[in-house]
């Protein structure tokens, strides 16, 4: 999957990755962030939402940063080869206090300890945006990194 980059107020499927369809997991406790994600999402019935099995995004709307990296390494195992971690959160300087109590620098650092690399970040809406992470396949024995 090639970085992405968006500077646009929203995103749309293809920017996450999605084409018409799609499997996707939502995940987190931030409830109006959910539903704004929700409300984006709506507009695509093609998405599937399995219980269970592979997906091709993870979506984690989080209080905190622990949260985020919690979900994320949880949907670890269910990512498609291709498939993508976003984090939501509530854009910078909107008043949404108490919707995300962390750093998203704390997020990407423990994702990065985790194998994930970031792929971009995407806007949801006027409120909330999102920052992307694949995993990475290590080679064994490559520098800098654990062996898999």
């Amino acid at each position: 999957m090639p970085r992405l980059r968006t500077d646009d107020p929203t995103a749309s499927l293809s920017t996450w990755g999605l084409g018409e369809s799609g499997r996707v997991w939502i995940g987190g406790h931030n409830v109006p962030g959910k539903q704004a994600l929700e409300a984006f999402l709506a507009s695509s019935p093609n998405l599937e939402r399995p219980a269970e099995g592979p997906i091709d995004i993870a979506f984690v709307v989080p209080l905190t940063a622990d949260e985020a990296v919690y979900f994320a390494a949880k949907m670890r195992a269910r990512l498609t080869p291709e498939g993508s971690v976003w984090i939501v959160y509530p854009r910078p300087g909107l008043g949404r206090t108490g919707e995300f109590n962390g750093s998203l620098d704390d997020v990407a650092l423990n994702l990065f300890e985790r194998g994930f690399v970031e792929i971009g970040r995407a806007g949801v809406s006027d409120e909330y945006s999102s920052l992307g992470f694949r995993t990475e396949p290590l080679v064994p024995g490559a520098q800098g990194g654990p062996l898999y």
